[in-house]
């Protein structure tokens, strides 16, 4: 039998260059099998330049990034198979604001010179085992994430600056475990079943200097450590009913740990009216832990009974527990301070849709209405244009439709559309409501594809519009409401396939044509017009 096994080995390599900012991207990648033997190695560089805007290049917005994964697994026999995964990644990433850039008295600017990831997982998988167990796998995994930040801030006050330089040194290591079976229960019953632990250490130092010649001179060092571990069990089962009725149902129980063991800080320095002194820091954040637990509960019905047509209905249960930052620490990274609530709540939610789907030769559809409605949702309000704070509103209710068409009248030109309508109201406990949630009320991608045989090879375009409206953002603290203005843009894309199997590819994009000036915060616009090329093989 391994003999008679296949052999095959793959590669490819593309290089690819962005307009957006000016840089190149690399990738490549190998794989195969041999005798039960299967491997795959990818890897990946790039570089860019600052982004170009419509007002201009943004200062302070290149990045670079690598990134590289090897898999390699092996099958035992029919029944067996064992592997391993290991993939690294690595930036190096700037950010600044347009804000600051228009007064030529003030600077701000985030660097993160390393943003690293190293992972390692392992797998063993059995199938079909006997007649009930059709899989049994488990999975384990080792993560370690590591982020070098840098938040400077120059800002006038009176006649002289206040220059605020924070450094920050964060290290997350993450373990986790799963195991899963699949069981056919008959001919009409799949149920799905498992377990799976995840723990997240966060330790994380802070170096803050903050000066204001002659009157203020400081340095703040700032350390905490803290851990969240999360256990969780589930059931999902699939029952084929009569008249082309599909059941699915499900329960998950979930039960969060979360502890910050450690928060301190010392200030050293002078402040006007004093001598040097060396004192605790009360800006760090504040010890404490937290258990929570709950099961969340899944049901849908899908019915085929019309040719090329299926409709749904479902409901769903969500849970979120706050997470470290969220209830424990300060935060003044990034050009705002923004502050933990040891009191938040957990997030709950209910989840409802319903929806249609029809595949037939001229046209696909799909159309769906949902409602969600969120107790205790966890939102941020502001205390002015730099600070804010995790809170619980009372309630956000969300809901909206999706429709995505693709139409095929020719062999060649195939119009398409997806949109989504959302709406969030956020409901507070002092008796305030709003709709400026932060959410834009439209969003759409639609356009026309064509595709032809061009001298023996595959010619595709792609001509579409993306377009946004507004969104608004209310904090009944300030009683501030933000805008952040809606948008279209033109796009074109372009692909031929050519060569002995069309294994060869070169691409062309169009973005942004118009040159619309848009962004998705207040502080970095998107790129104004360019243009991507991309070139790729594979053997």
């Amino acid at each position: 039998k391994r003999e008679n096994q296949k052999t095959s080995q793959t590669a490819e390599g593309s290089v690819a260059w962005n307009g957006a900012g000016h840089g190149w991207a690399e990738t490549i990648s190998l794989g195969g099998t041999y005798k039960g033997l299967n491997y795959h190695l990818d890897a990946g560089y790039q570089s860019h330049g600052n982004i170009k805007t419509p007002l201009g290049y943004q200062k302070g917005t290149d990045f670079r990034q690598k990134n590289a994964s090897a898999f390699l697994s092996y099958d035992f026999n029919e029944h067996f198979t064992a592997g391993l995964r290991a993939d690294t990644f690595d930036s190096d990433i700037n950010s600044s604001s347009w804000e600051y850039e228009q007064d030529p008295n003030s600077e701000f600017f985030v660097r993160i010179p390393k943003w690293k990831r190293d992972k390692v997982a392992l797998f063993a998988e059995g199938k079909n085992l006997n007649e009930y167990l059709t899989r049994l796998r488990w999975d384990g995994y080792w993560q370690k994430n590591h982020k070098n930040m840098r938040n400077y801030v120059s800002q006038p006050n009176g006649r002289m600056k206040v220059v605020t330089d924070s450094l920050a040194d964060n290290r997350i290591k993450t373990y986790g475990t799963s195991l899963q079976a699949d069981w056919q229960l008959g001919e009409s019953n799949f149920l799905i079943t498992g377990y799976e632990f995840v723990q997240d250490q966060l330790e994380a130092d802070t170096l803050a200097k903050t000066t204001m010649a002659p009157m203020l001179n400081t340095v703040t060092n700032r350390y905490v450590k803290g851990k969240e571990t999360t256990n969780a069990i589930f059931a999902s089962m699939e029952t084929s009913l009569p008249q082309d009725f599909t059941l699915n149902y499900g329960v998950r129980y979930t039960w969060v740990d979360s502890k910050l063991s450690k928060a301190v800080g010392v200030k050293n320095g002078y402040a006007p009216g004093t001598k040097y002194n060396n004192a605790p820091d009360d800006k760090v954040g504040q010890v404490g832990s937290d258990k929570n637990s709950r099961p969340v509960f899944n049901l849908s019905l899908n019915w085929t009974g019309l040719p090329d047509t299926s409709l749904r209905a479902g409901w769903s249960q969500g849970f979120r527990v706050p997470n470290l930052q969220e209830k424990y620490l300060i935060n003044n990274m990034g050009g705002g301070t923004i502050y933990g609530n040891s009191s938040l709540k957990p997030e709950k939610s209910n989840n409802f849709e319903v929806g249609a789907r029809y595949a037939g030769r001229a046209v696909e559809a799909d159309f769906a209405l949902f409602y969600n409605l969120a107790d205790d949702y966890i939102s941020t309000e502001h205390f002015n244009s730099r600070e804010y704070r995790y809170v619980n509103a009372d309630k956000a209710k969300t809901f909206g439709a999706e429709l995505s068409v693709n139409f095929k009248p020719t062999d060649h030109f195939f119009p398409y559309a997806s949109m989504t309508w959302l709406r969030r109201k956020t409901e507070w406990g002092n008796g305030v409501s709003t709709y400026d949630s932060g959410v834009a009320g439209f969003t759409a991608r639609y356009g026309v594809k064509t595709e032809f045989e061009v001298f023996n090879g595959r010619w595709n375009t792609d001509t579409y519009l993306r377009s946004k409206t507004a969104s608004k953002s209310y904090s009944p603290s300030s009683n501030e409401t933000t805008r952040v203005a809606g948008y279209t843009t033109l796009n074109f894309a372009t692909t031929y396939h050519f060569g002995p199997q069309k294994r060869y590819m070169v691409s062309a994009e169009a973005i942004n044509i118009t040159n619309q000036l848009y962004s998705y915060g207040d502080s970095i616009y998107e790129p104004g017009r360019h243009f991507n090329f991309k070139l790729s093989a594979k053997y």
